[in-house]
């Protein structure tokens, strides 16, 4: 999960401080024009359902406030949350189903999906849930949500990247990377190292990384651009590139590109002097499109037919402004809408940001097979005098 070591950092800094897929072309990724109403489904009786995640403090709290007025306005429903670490999480829901126990609902990560797809351990979504999502979310994170031709996964919320700056260190915000280069100055600039939030940097010919199957759609052309950029900012002596924000908030960097999540975590530690910007262009009028990193909702296949169908009247509340507003006012959620008609400076960047993204992939071939050989790559492609034709014709080869 790209998410979990934020997760661990973020629990740390905030302790020491107080102290895809419907098109290939989703270039113009747009908000839904209509929205719908879900339309309530009837129950014989009280139905009790148990969702399963890994949210401790005020994220747990927010959860459980949302499901508190999702129950007050459905008497008939009850919601109790269990939280189970992280790193167990997936474990002990495979694990509960197999011996026909476990939750109606997990918080799911995309790369987890593929396999409890694969297990028959959880349901695809139905119908109405699909028609109402479709006409809800915004077309990158729809599109995220299909694997192999059917719905597996409501969204819980949402990431990408944003550019944190230091005021005092940079009095302009540069519109390309190249000026990035030039304002940061010796200081430099830390980008993403991940795999997944690189990509983004990939000029896919469709708009996106992943086709219509979730597959990555790559070709030597591009790859070579793709390449050629990572080797030159490597080469400039002024971009780093590491997923540890402190060496950020304690270094000499003046800028750093890292995911929207990690900004409360941020400000706490440099108050007044972050600014938060949009991705740089790539170079000037190509976006840096960041590929979505979701939490989700899946349904389990131990699920009653009436428990189905509670879970997805939640999951339909789950993605509503109201729901939405709780989590992200009252945990560190970040939302998949524009929540509220005053909506902070940040937030707001943030969903303009959400519009340009990328959808992800709910493929498990791409975490497991894909992305630790792309990291390969990456590594070597910025190494000095790498010899990047060769590269690329040995990489895709293989």
């Amino acid at each position: 999960m790209r998410r979990v070591g934020y997760l661990v950092f973020i629990g740390i800094l905030l302790l020491t401080a107080c102290d895809k897929k419907q098109s290939e072309d989703q270039s113009q990724s747009t908000l839904p024009s209509q929205r719908a109403p879900y339309i309530t489904p009837t129950f014989s009786g009280p139905v009790a359902l148990t969702l399963w995640h890994p949210y401790q403090g005020a994220n747990a709290d927010a959860l459980q406030s949302a499901a508190n007025k999702f129950t007050t306005a459905n008497p008939t429903l009850t919601v109790s949350l269990e939280y189970h670490a992280p790193e167990n999480l997936l474990t002990d829901y495979e694990q509960a189903l197999r011996q026909g126990a476990g939750p109606d609902i997990l918080v799911t990560q995309p790369e987890w999906v593929g396999g409890l797809v694969k297990n028959r351990l959880i349901l695809p979504l139905d119908t109405s849930l699909i028609d109402y999502l479709s006409s809800q979310l915004d077309a990158s994170v729809f599109q995220s949500l299909d694997y192999q031709g059917l719905y597996w996964a409501s969204p819980l919320s949402a990431d990408l990247l944003m550019m944190y700056s230091k005021i005092a260190d940079m009095t302009l915000e540069p519109r390309a990377i190249d000026d990035l280069l030039i304002v940061a100055g010796e200081k430099g600039v830390i980008f993403p190292a991940d795999p997944m939030n690189l990509v983004g940097l990939y000029q896919a010919p469709t708009g996106s990384i992943f086709n219509s199957d979730g597959h990555p759609s790559l070709d030597e052309p591009t790859l070579m651009t793709f390449a050629t950029l990572l080797q030159s900012l490597a080469a400039s002596g002024r971009v780093t590139f590491s997923d540890d924000p402190s060496t950020f908030i304690n270094g000499t960097a003046s800028a750093m590109i890292a995911p929207a999540s990690l900004y409360p975590a941020l400000v706490t530690a440099l108050g007044d002097q972050l600014r938060v910007s949009l991705l740089p262009e790539i170079t000037a009028g190509v976006l840096w499109r960041p590929v979505l990193d979701l939490n989700l909702l899946t349904i389990s296949a131990n699920a009653p037919d009436e428990s189905v169908r509670a879970a997805s009247l939640l999951m339909a509340y789950l993605i509503s402004p109201e729901a939405q507003g709780q989590l992200a006012e009252q945990g560190d959620f970040m939302p998949l809408m524009n929540v509220t008609s005053t909506t902070d400076a940040m937030t707001r960047l943030y969903i303009q940001e959400l519009r340009n993204a990328q959808s992800t992939t709910l493929d498990p071939d791409v975490y497991q097979t894909f992305l630790p050989s792309f990291a390969d790559f990456l590594f070597q492609v910025r190494q000095p005098q790498a010899d990047l034709p060769a590269l690329i014709q040995r990489w895709v080869t293989q």
